[in-house]
Parts: structure tokens; C-alpha cells; sequence
């Protein structure tokens, strides 16, 4: 019995400068035309290669990665509006006032933390989120955690 594969016959055309890649290539490598453009194509049609797939992640994470420069810079812009407004507005106050009014923003701020705490807990999100001990993230580390 005969080693060949029965083959389709099609004719596709070149430019010439893709022919003369070809014949080089082919010439190059001992390869048949028809053995080196059936592997390529083999190569393409079953999926892509491996680094078609890796160049395809990499874009995807470069579309993401400037989504998330788009947001940080409206975020930072909202952010220097909101403390350029409350620098504008904010009195000097007499010392015992400023000791007052630094003790309920220091309790507003902790309950801020706590109820930015609980929301995140809450969402899809899964991070940790230490505001008092920068240090706690490395007891998650074995988990998976950053």
C-alpha cells in the first residue's frame, strides 16, 4: 500500500514577491510548495499557534490596561478637584476648636473605613483591604492573594 495521502488539488494565486518567499523558503528547509503551504495552513486553520494566542492575550490585557488608565485618570482628576474645592473652603479654626473638629473627623474617618471595609467584603471583588496594618497583606499570601 502507498505511503501518500490522497490530495485535493487547488490553485491559489501569489504575488510574486510572496512566490519568491516561498521557492527561497522551500529551498531553504528541502520542503515541497505544496508541503509548506499545507503546514502552514494546518497551523493556522487548527486554532492558532502558540504565539498567535500569547499575542492575542497581550492585546487583550493592553485594552484592559488602558481602560484602567482611562478610569485612574478620571479618578485622579475628581480627586485633585475634590481637595483644590476643600482646600478653598477650609477655615483656620482656634486651637481647641481644630483639636474638636480633628477628633470627629477622626471618627468619621474610621467609620468610613469600616463601612468601605464591609462594601468591599460585599463585592465580587476579592482583595484585601488593611488600612491600619500595611503589613496583614502578607498573611494572605499562601492564599492567592497580591
Amino acid at each position: 500500500m502507498s505511503d501518500r495521502r490522497v490530495r485535493e488539488r487547488i490553485q491559489p494565486y501569489l504575488s510574486k514577491e510572496v512566490a519568491h518567499r516561498l521557492e527561497r523558503y522551500c529551498a531553504a528547509n528541502n520542503l515541497t510548495e505544496s508541503a509548506a503551504v499545507e503546514r502552514a495552513l494546518v497551523k493556522h486553520l487548527d486554532g492558532m499557534g502558540d504565539f498567535d494566542v500569547l499575542q492575542t492575550r497581550l492585546k487583550n490585557i493592553n485594552r484592559t490596561l488602558g481602560r484602567i488608565d482611562q478610569t485612574l485618570d478620571f479618578l485622579l482628576e475628581g480627586f485633585g478637584y475634590f481637595v483644590e474645592l476643600w482646600l478653598a473652603y477650609l477655615v483656620d479654626l482656634p486651637p481647641q476648636q481644630a483639636a474638636a473638629h480633628r477628633t470627629r473627623g477622626e471618627l468619621r474617618f474610621e467609620r468610613y473605613k469600616r463601612e468601605l471595609q464591609a462594601r468591599l467584603e460585599g463585592s465580587r471583588r476579592k482583595f484585601a483591604v488593611h488600612f491600619d496594618d500595611p503589613d496583614a497583606r502578607d498573611d494572605r499570601a499562601g492564599e492567592g492573594a497580591p
